[in-house]
């Protein structure tokens, strides 16, 4: 009744269409390898299913159903298929490995230094095969050549693989490869890192090969502040290295190596940039 703080509703002819929600079953579109190497227990990452790389997801493995079917112990938003919306559809990506290195936690002055591998000046035909690792909390913000994976000063690594590696929570970079060649990465997964993701350092490295790698959740380092961070970034073959304080997921300063990366709205910031440069004030 008007004047009386209430008011009657007339509501006809309505029909409500149930579309969406949240999951907790996916099933991939490509089967092969998952029912032998996926399992309970192990965590998997879904990429943004919106334009925002804030939006992945990470989640439990349940079970493994017998079509297939990864059973999550708890559900996620929807994802976006590639039928669906092929400029927001979902990766899906195994994160845990058997083999696992985790940063010891124990450097009270220095918080962001974690740990760090390094292959250093070790050219071919001596081969190095890095297979299947999963590492926590690596690099070391604010110290050179401190990364994840890197490649430093090897020349020719002809034979030598850094395969379905996944590279998680890093305080600086992901995998750098410094003065090495002809160096074959595939497969490998970048979740959670500070920094640029994959980055070739000189502008003279020639070579190497990136193929299905993936870069999500990339973001600015710490101590500097906020940069954008587009997923590819290219410098032009010559220039010197600049200090960089921004969070690329590839940083690329020369022309020639092949890329095959996916999922390139997976950072703070556009998915490409050709040119960024900061030059030191001191």
């Amino acid at each position: 009744m008007a004047g009386d703080g209430s008011s009657d509703v007339d509501i006809a002819n309505i029909k409500l269409d149930y579309r969406g929600g949240r999951a907790n079953r996916i099933t991939p579109e490509n089967l092969a390898g998952i029912s032998d190497c996926w399992e309970s227990g192990a965590e998997v990452l879904v990429t943004s299913h919106t334009t925002q790389y804030i939006d992945s997801q990470v989640a439990t493995i349940a079970s493994i159903a017998d079509n297939g079917d990864i059973v999550l112990d708890s559900p996620i938003h929807k994802p976006i298929s590639i039928a669906e919306d092929a400029q927001t559809a979902v990766e899906i990506a195994l994160l845990t490995r058997n083999i696992r290195f985790t940063a010891a936690e124990d450097d009270v002055e220095n918080p962001l230094h974690g740990g760090h591998l390094i292959v250093m000046h070790t050219p071919a035909p001596t081969m190095q095969r890095l297979v299947g690792i999963e590492s926590h909390g690596f690099g070391q913000q604010g110290k050179l050549g401190r990364y994840p994976f890197h490649f430093h000063m090897c020349g020719s690594v002809a034979g030598s693989i850094l395969s379905k590696n996944s590279v998680r929570n890093t305080k600086q970079r992901g995998i750098v490869v410094h003065g090495s060649n002809d160096l074959y990465l595939e497969g490998n997964i970048l979740h959670n890192t500070r920094g640029h993701g994959f980055m070739l350092e000189d502008g003279a490295e020639t070579g190497n090969t990136f193929i299905h790698n993936l870069g999500a959740v990339v973001m600015a380092w710490t101590f500097a502040s906020p940069m954008p961070s587009p997923i590819m970034h290219l410098q032009p073959f010559g220039l010197p290295i600049p200090k960089t304080h921004g969070s690329e997921t590839l940083l690329r300063e020369h022309p020639i190596p092949a890329f095959g990366l996916r999922s390139a709205h997976e950072c703070e910031g556009p998915a490409f940039t050709a040119i960024k440069i900061w030059y030191p004030t001191s």
